[in-house]
């Protein structure tokens, strides 16, 4: 499954719990949402006001001489070949052993909510606070390179383990890897697919090697700008577009459509950095906002 985090520095809380919960499904049967160590209710407001009473306490603490982070968004996100055998009950288990490999002291206060845009594309969107409950201790959230990759990895093997028929959804595991942990129909199904992707690549080393390349970018990066940056700076690499939409990379002068290039859930990555980059302006504006109230 797709996983993006995203630090931020701004103490509100309002902006991103209000994103959270006017993207949730109408359908009651669809909505649900996640709590850790929320206590006073669950409607937004109160959430709000929980989340920023325990940044306060961040916010009290002296002696910091690096820029506060006060909470980190996270997004889990599906392959629209596994919305047909994804349940509430299943993005609800999904979601539990995710916040725990986050957060294994459950310390940090945590959010939980469903989207599900057109019925297709299914994303969960993840909020935990960055100190502990009532403390202005560090709730250890923060994670380097290797941390963000072995937690993406172990939820995709939890995620094969209670419910192999969403192995499309596996993005970090390698082939060999899932064959080994989900049953033999879903290996037959996996097999007949890996197969025709190496006969496609077989002959085209260098098309692998542009979408390696991509896949690894796509992977490190947390919006459209910061995945367009990346490759645009890289040598020999440059995106291009077509009616104003993202459509592939040129390499050393030759074009490669991001639909041919086989990288792994490419729609849905599109999706949620999209997502990302929505919240990156709804925090900027709110700073805006901010700095207004000051300046009066």
């Amino acid at each position: 499954m797709i996983v993006k985090s995203m630090r931020h520095q701004n103490p509100s809380f309002s902006y991103i719990i209000d994103y959270f919960y006017k993207g949730m499904p109408k359908n009651p049967d669809l909505n649900w949402s996640l709590y850790q160590n929320l206590s006073k209710g669950t409607g937004a407001k109160s959430i709000i006001q929980e989340f920023e009473e325990n940044a306060g306490y961040l916010q009290q603490r002296s002696g910091l001489s690096r820029k506060k982070i006060f909470k980190y968004h996270e997004v889990l996100a599906f392959s629209m070949e596994s919305t047909p055998f994804v349940t509430p009950q299943k993005l609800k288990t999904l979601a539990s052993k995710y916040i725990k490999l986050r957060d294994p002291e459950g310390a940090s206060i945590a959010l939980c909510v469903p989207h599900i845009e057109e019925l297709k594309h299914i994303h969960l969107h993840l909020l935990f606070s960055s100190n502990h409950v009532g403390s202005d201790k560090s709730s250890d959230l923060r994670m380097d390179n290797a941390m963000y990759y072995r937690i993406r990895k172990e939820i995709e093997i939890e995620m094969l383990k209670l419910y192999p028929e969403l192995h499309h959804s596996v993005v970090y595991l390698d082939e060999k890897e899932i064959q080994k942990l989900i049953p033999k129909k879903y290996q037959l199904q996996r097999g007949n697919v890996h197969i025709a992707k190496k006969k496609d690549f077989g002959k085209q080393s260098k098309k692998k090697q542009v979408a390696d390349t991509v896949q690894n970018i796509l992977d490190n990066s947390n919006s459209i700008a910061d995945f367009t940056e990346k490759i645009n700076s890289k040598d020999g690499y440059s995106t291009y577009s077509r009616n104003n939409k993202l459509s592939g990379v040129i390499k050393d002068g030759k074009k490669y459509r991001f639909s041919t290039l086989g990288i792994q859930l490419f729609p849905e990555n599109l999706k949620v950095l999209e997502r990302m980059d929505e919240l990156k302006e709804l925090e900027k504006t709110q700073k805006s906002h901010q700095l207004n109230d000051l300046e009066r």
